[in-house]
């Protein structure tokens, strides 16, 4: 989501033992897509997350469904001045949410704070069950040092979705 350095700060703050909540919710801009949730019906799943023991829910974020959707991401970073694919830093799947994004609204809601109609809810970074999906950290610095080699500003590609 933002990346903005008032959202750092805030970001900072919160981030142990809360993780970053507060600090992304404005300065975001998002793609032109909007995917409805009756499109992402034919893609729902169980999550591959396992039980949720550690930490365990609170009764209010219990989720007797606990599912997801199998949507595969990909991330990489590109320049025009690179002969070759862009460079891909990340693979993960939905599926692999710890918390479901029905949990995610059930705490964002529990103190009060209401969701409208075309309210944004991010999940942060996903982890997954392969090598990839950690985006190993010599991916992500080759390609932020073929970025500088290439003298020009690296641009981020959209998720791929499947």
């Amino acid at each position: 989501m933002n990346g903005t350095p008032a959202a750092r700060d805030v970001q900072r703050w919160e981030y142990v033992p809360l993780g970053p909540f507060g600090s992304k919710n404005f300065c975001t801009t998002i793609s032109p897509w909007i995917v409805t949730l009756e499109a992402l019906e034919p893609f729902i799943c169980p999550t591959s997350a396992g039980v949720q023991s550690n930490p365990e829910p609170l009764p209010y974020l219990r989720d007797p469904k606990y599912g997801s959707y199998d949507i595969n991401l990909e991330v990489s970073i590109a320049s025009p001045a690179w002969e070759d694919k862009p460079a891909v830093v990340s693979r993960s799947n939905l599926k692999y949410l710890y918390w479901t994004i029905r949990q995610q609204l059930v705490h964002h809601t529990v103190t009060g704070c209401n969701m409208r109609p075309g309210d944004l809810l991010g999940s942060g970074t996903i982890s997954g069950a392969v090598r990839e999906a950690a985006a190993p950290a010599h991916r992500l610095h080759t390609a932020r040092a073929r970025a500088r080699a290439s003298h020009h500003h690296a641009t981020y590609t959209t998720p791929a979705w499947s």
